[in-house]
């Protein structure tokens, strides 16, 4: 246990960094704050960071209506601000809230929880979780950057995510082996479907206000129809995974006590138990996909356009075809787990690499 508690306090360093100052972008902490109108603050702040720490100033702050600006302020929260000391004075103005103390403390209850019920299993997951947001954020997310094609660069960082999460979690066995097999099936079914049917609607991938960020603050540019479909590939791999590796288990427990079970009876029973698990994950997924575009629903239910018009809408179009690609590639995937593993388990002799287990 004491070895657990080593590693999640090293992994910690690692999801939770530290903060710090970038460019003339600072920590504020408030001190007072005192209502002027329904729509006006006078607040007093102290500087925590930069060339003006210490330093204490009195600003006014009118909250925003639907916009990110719409929060009150209260004595103790803490800020982040733009200094601009061009003029000679301070000229400071409110960016945003600083929110990653709090975000600190909520992962630190995931990990604490995560390690608290699920011990050698637990950190195991966590090791899976940080190899997958490493294998994100500095392969795909680089490469991309660079110019590489957001397909080829997501088909590899697929097969990565799909096979280190695997080996971390049930080792280098057969059984892993068919789980990997069965999900990158589905991933692929799900890319050849949302590839096609991206190309038919004409999805450009370009509604959301993410992409006016990208291209006009950040001045990036890149294929947001592939990115879309990007997307749909790699939104559907955490639940492919959970399929695959619940039939694989299934079938190899199968063969373990019945070694005489043939082929085609370890695939009937992979795909009993597959329906079973579809029914929910199918579920699981729409509901995810659809909780992410509720601001939508309700744009489409307080509007007095026809439902001909609304379902033409890239905006609505693009969420269907991710929900219902990433779902056919979930449904597709236990077919292909079960006769994969059935395969490998009735076949365990013929497997090439002799020092998979």
């Amino acid at each position: 246990m004491k070895r657990i508690l080593i590693l999640a306090s090293l992994l910690l360093l690692i999801i939770v960094p530290t903060a710090h100052a970038e460019g003339d972008t600072v920590r504020a902490k408030v001190l007072t704050v005192q209502p002027t109108s329904e729509s006006e603050i006078i607040y007093t702040a102290r500087i925590l960071e930069g060339p003006y720490k210490g330093h204490e100033y009195t600003d006014t702050f009118a909250p925003m209506a639907y916009t990110q600006y719409d929060f009150k302020l209260k004595p103790g929260c803490l800020l982040l601000i733009d200094i601009d000391d061009s003029s000679g004075a301070l000229d400071i103005s409110i960016d945003n809230i600083y929110r990653n103390q709090h975000l600190k403390i909520l992962t630190i209850i995931f990990v604490a929880v995560l390690l608290l019920f699920g011990r050698k299993m637990g950190l195991v997951s966590l090791l899976s979780l940080i190899v997958t947001g490493l294998c994100i954020f500095f392969i795909y997310m680089p490469l991309v950057l660079h110019g590489f094609d957001i397909i080829f660069v997501t088909v590899v960082c697929s097969i990565l995510i799909i096979t280190i999460s695997f080996v971390i979690i049930g080792g280098l066995t057969k059984k892993t082996l068919s789980a990997i097999i069965g999900t990158f099936g589905g991933v692929m079914c799900a890319f050849i479907l949302i590839k096609i049917f991206s190309d038919v609607l004409c999805i450009t991938g370009t509604t959301s206000e993410d992409v006016y960020l990208l291209v006009y603050e950040r001045g990036v540019t890149l294929n947001f129809s592939d990115l879309f479909i990007s997307g749909v590939m790699i939104g559907t791999i955490g639940v492919l995974m959970d399929v695959a590796m619940s039939i694989s288990s299934v079938v190899f427990e199968l063969r373990e006590h019945s070694p005489s079970m043939p082929f085609a009876q370890l695939v009937r029973s992979g795909l009993n138990v597959g329906k079973d698990v579809m029914a929910t994950m199918v579920n699981t997924l729409i509901l995810a996909y659809a909780g992410t575009a509720l601001p939508l629903f309700f744009w489409i239910a307080s509007s007095d356009m026809g439902m001909g018009y609304t379902l033409g809408l890239e905006e609505v179009a693009s969420e269907i075809l991710r929900a219902l690609c990433g779902s056919i590639g979930l449904i597709l995937a236990v077919p292909i787990t079960s006769m994969a593993a059935s395969f490998i388990a009735c076949r365990e002799q013929r497997i090439p690499i002799s020092f998979i287990k």
